[in-house]
């Protein structure tokens, strides 16, 4: 994610990266103005909580209508068989990986739809192309978020959105 924002930080764009580490995202921030960004706000937040993205996108209305969101946030919990998994922690996993897709997408699209413009790429995983040994709960969290680009791209390219997945 930091490579991400300082990426467009030298591109001269207006920058909120988000993460939970204050600390971390005032370094970041400053890093950013540093490199260029016309604008740079580091949001302090757990995308785990379901009001993270109202939040975020409160701050980012101060900068102006949303171009690119980037979905960076995933992770897997922990590595072993299936068989020898806890039900308990599936959803943690797929929450991380999926829901804070579809969370913060969900929250700004009304946005690019109503503007005819935008771009959304979702941070996939090879796992969730070919799955990744003892990851099976990983890879068909990121296959989840594969699927959702492309149904995504399909519903709102007739709106002038681009969706894509980099895996």
């Amino acid at each position: 994610g930091e490579r991400i924002a300082l990426g467009f930080a030298d591109e001269g764009a207006r920058v909120i990266a988000v993460g939970r580490d204050a600390a971390a995202g005032a370094t970041l921030s400053a890093l950013m103005l540093e490199r260029g960004a016309a604008q740079a706000v580091f949001v302090a937040a757990d995308m785990l909580d379901p009001a993270s993205p109202a939040r975020i996108m409160d701050e980012a209305a101060r900068f102006g209508p949303v171009d690119i969101l980037i979905n960076n946030v995933g992770g897997n919990i922990g590595a072993g068989f299936f068989a020898d998994s806890d039900p308990a922690g599936w959803q943690s996993d797929i929450d991380l990986n999926l829901g804070t897709v579809l969370r913060m997408t969900h929250a700004t699209l009304p946005i690019m739809i109503e503007r005819k413009a935008g771009a959304i790429v979702n941070i996939g995983s090879t796992a969730g192309i070919v799955g990744d040994y003892m990851l099976p709960v990983y890879s068909a969290a990121k296959a989840a978020v594969h699927g959702f680009t492309k149904v995504l791209a399909k519903e709102v390219g007739q709106h002038g959105i681009r969706v894509n997945a980099v895996a």
